[in-house]
């Protein structure tokens, strides 16, 4: 077996050094095992009214997920938190939130040169692309922003699995590769550690448009809270964070852990 200093130099040209370049490495290498876990997972069964997805991350743990064919009426991100406590205990389909949307879109991405599900791939693919393009896709999450201090971004709202992570999200709307402060706000929106490129990449892959981050662009005067929502048109794919509470659409889905990813 290559020792490890060996493998250093030849595939960096340089002999391990430090603690950084060592860490380094160690993440390329969780990254590509997490990658191949889930190819190695990965799967779609096209079932009457819904598509069962499988291998699935979020979180650091695996799903599969049912994602009906059919979206919700239009309702209040209130009124879909509502209609999800009572759907999760009937097993039924419920409105996901930016994570768990996020999930299934790279999930699809990573997969999208796996021959054995293309056509599964292509028809599920063709289903969230026409959804956005239809109408603004209302997600679980909300952003709070407040005059003083970080911004909340709160997802799963008002569920008893409800999480807060905290980010000073206030910047100019625009392109997420390009606009000042994006990454962070960006991440914690869709509750990853995939960099810009990678999120773009997994947007452009669904729409054929790059992505896009809609949010407020200065420091409201008291607390302002906005929900979060997905759509698009032939000019980029947006990312809303600045709507009002008005009633939207969404897509449905069901959520099936699988176990510890590994």
């Amino acid at each position: 077996m290559i020792k490890r200093q060996d493998f250093y130099k030849r595939i960096f040209g340089y002999q391990e050094t430090s603690p950084v370049e060592s860490r380094v490495i160690e993440k390329a290498v969780e990254k590509a095992k997490a990658q191949y876990a889930g190819r190695k997972a990965f799967s779609i069964e096209d079932l009457a009214d819904f598509w069962k997805i499988s291998g699935i991350s979020l979180r650091d743990e695996a799903y599969a997920v049912n994602l009906s064919k059919t979206l919700s009426p239009s309702k209040t991100q209130d009124e879909h938190a509502e209609q999800r406590i009572l759907a999760e205990k009937a097993h039924d389909f419920y409105t996901p939130s930016f994570p768990e949307l996020y999930a299934i879109i790279s999930c699809l991405e990573q997969n999208k040169d796996n021959q054995k599900y293309q056509d599964e791939i292509t028809n599920v693919r063709a289903f969230i692309k026409g959804s956005a393009l239809k109408t603004w896709l209302m997600t679980l999450t909300r952003i709070q922003y407040n005059p003083q201090g970080e911004d909340i971004v709160i997802h799963n709202y008002k569920q008893p699995s409800q999480y807060e992570l905290p980010v000073n999200f206030i910047g100019p709307d625009g392109a997420v590769l390009s606009a000042d402060n994006s990454e962070k706000p960006v991440q914690a929106l869709l509750d990853t550690n995939q960099s810009l490129q990678e999120v773009n990449e997994a947007f452009r892959w669904l729409m054929d448009v790059d992505a896009y981050l809609w949010r407020l662009n200065s420091k409201p005067q008291q607390t302002d809270e906005r929900v979060a929502w997905l759509s698009a048109d032939s000019g980029g794919v947006f990312l809303g964070c600045w709507c009002p509470r008005g009633p939207y659409s969404a897509l449905r889905v069901s959520l099936l852990p699988a176990g510890p990813k590994k």
